[in-house]
């Protein structure tokens, strides 16, 4: 069982589309300085949806906490670590960390 331990608690609303309309903000206003403000926790809202929906599939559970801290607390039990990105591919570093995009999650 996969399960990560979260610095603090995160709060997400259940549908980041909903915080965008709410804020009044569409594809356009996104790209405006206004709108790239929200931008990124936007996605980290869309992330975070996504990844729950897929641990709860799995019954695991997952959190947040800063890469520096999770290798410390958990040792050897840390199985992997994974960033999450808008970019279009999926790698590992050379520091053994996955990178892959949201797009892939759901795929």
């Amino acid at each position: 069982m996969l399960e990560v331990v979260q610095q603090a608690p995160k709060h997400q609303l259940a549908d980041p589309a909903l915080a965008a309309r709410l804020l009044g903000l569409s594809a356009t206003t996104l790209a405006t300085p206004r709108g790239a403000a929200m931008a990124g926790p936007l996605f980290e809202s869309l992330a975070t949806l996504t990844v729950r929906v897929a641990a709860q599939a799995a019954q695991a559970r997952v959190g947040h906490l800063p890469r520096p801290w999770l290798r410390g607390l958990l040792g050897e039990a840390l199985v992997d670590a994974v960033v999450i990105t808008t970019g279009t591919r999926a790698y590992r570093r050379p520091d053994g960390i996955a990178v892959v995009p949201l797009a892939l999650l759901g795929a």
